[in-house]
């Protein structure tokens, strides 16, 4: 059995003008949407490294949206995004509840109500 990824890594989103961080997280996003029209689907994603740049609740919220765009163009099932923190992410380094707000944000991820591309 065959089994494809996709592995995104160290976004560190934060907060502030949007412009650039947008720039690229959209043309990752239609990149991976030209992959997948080209039947190019992985059957895994994987987003590991530095998801935030300090922890902050708001730039988890962004990483969701980020996250829903990607899966959906991926055409990948939200259980099939697998969140891998960094380190310094996961130890609270940036504040004593990053690693509760990752959590949070990762259960909004795979619990959004947006319909996924391969929900039944």
């Amino acid at each position: 059995m065959q089994v494809t990824w996709l592995h995104v890594s160290d976004f560190h989103i934060r907060g502030g003008d949007s412009y650039d961080r947008d720039v690229v997280l959209r043309a990752l996003v239609k990149s991976v949407q030209d992959f997948r029209e080209r039947g190019r689907t992985p059957d895994l994603v994987f987003a590991t490294g530095d998801i935030a740049h300090a922890g902050k609740v708001h730039e988890y919220d962004l990483a969701t949206q980020f996250f829903d765009a990607l899966i959906e163009a991926a055409g990948v099932d939200r259980r099939h995004l697998f969140v891998i923190p960094e380190t310094m992410t996961s130890i609270g380094i940036w504040g004593s509840d990053s690693q509760g707000r990752l959590n949070r944000a990762s259960k909004r991820t795979r619990t959004s109500t947006q319909p996924s591309r391969n929900s039944t």
